[in-house]
């Protein structure tokens, strides 16, 4: 009910819920996923910070509370929730890498290049790592840099022709236009 934006009965059936099993950590969730959608932030902290209290070892309402605190342009906010979900689970380079992303919109370019780095030594092969620090080089107009990163997500997806014509675009601003073909053709190719 939620998804398709029925709410009254979305919220019969969450109330009904909670009233079979009050306090439970998944009900907590779902309520603050019906509140995150209709865009009730602050009723959504409220479950979320309920939720953390009854799984206080549960990345889920810490990084919901961090994506909504993204979506306030929060970011202080964001920076110390997805920082909590990295010293509950330090392992996942998806949170560093959402991590890195908050600091690029908050406009921290070195801090969030230093959490991408950290991700992909998490992760090797998690591509958003590499397609991440090709972004920040490619708007730092660092090219080289640029190229060299996105030359890593064509090795880990050599079928995505998104990382060809990104790379044939960074050897456009380098003025190397027959290189900048010759990755173009690639992304035809496929």
């Amino acid at each position: 009910y939620t998804e398709q934006e029925k709410w009254e009965e979305a919220l019969t059936w969450l109330d009904k819920a909670d009233e079979v099993q009050p306090n439970n950590f998944q009900v907590q969730i779902h309520y603050a996923n019906y509140f995150i959608r209709k865009k009730e932030y602050k009723k959504a902290y409220e479950y979320l910070n309920l939720a953390k209290k009854l799984q206080p070892k549960s990345t889920i309402p810490f990084e919901a509370i961090a994506n909504i605190s993204l979506r306030l342009k929060n970011y202080d906010d964001a920076i110390l929730n997805f920082q909590k979900c990295i010293e509950l689970e330090p392992k996942k380079a998806s949170f560093v890498n959402q991590l890195g992303n908050t600091y690029k919109q908050k406009g921290d370019s070195q801090a969030a290049i230093n959490q991408y780095l950290k991700a992909a030594k998490l992760e090797p092969r998690f591509v958003m790592s590499y397609d991440n620090l090709a972004n920040i080089h490619f708007s730092l107009k660092k090219f080289d840099q640029a190229i060299k990163y996105f030359e890593k997500c064509i090795e880990l997806e050599p079928s995505n022709s998104i990382y060809l014509r990104a790379t044939a675009e960074a050897y456009i601003e380098k003025e190397d236009f027959a290189t900048a073909i010759s990755y173009y053709n690639k992304a035809q190719e496929l």
